[in-house]
């Protein structure tokens, strides 16, 4: 189930994050205790894909602050990819994270 999250953050599929939180409602707890370098929000963040940000946001915002094996935020690299949008709602889920 790793590999099809990992797949769907690459494509960012919402659809197959949304059946893969179906068949385990905690998947996306299981990046938040570190147990890999890089959380499919931060994937996702990376190359652009807003509505897999938006769902992944909607069911663990604190998945916006996760960082990455480089220390970087999701909102990190997305500025610098220059997707404004998926800044923007990384910045609604917390405002304080520009500071």
């Amino acid at each position: 189930m790793e590999r099809e999250l990992y797949e769907a953050a690459v494509e960012g599929n919402k659809t197959s994050l949304l059946n893969l939180l179906q068949e385990d409602a905690l998947l996306l707890d299981r990046f938040i205790t570190d147990r890999y370098p890089e959380s499919h929000c931060t994937l996702a963040s990376m190359l652009g894909h807003l509505e897999f940000v938006d769902e992944v946001l909607i069911c663990k915002p604190e998945l916006a602050k996760e960082t990455d094996s480089r220390n970087s935020w999701p909102l990190h690299l997305a500025s610098a990819k220059g997707y404004l949008q998926i800044a923007k709602r990384l910045l609604q889920v917390d405002p304080d994270m520009s500071c």
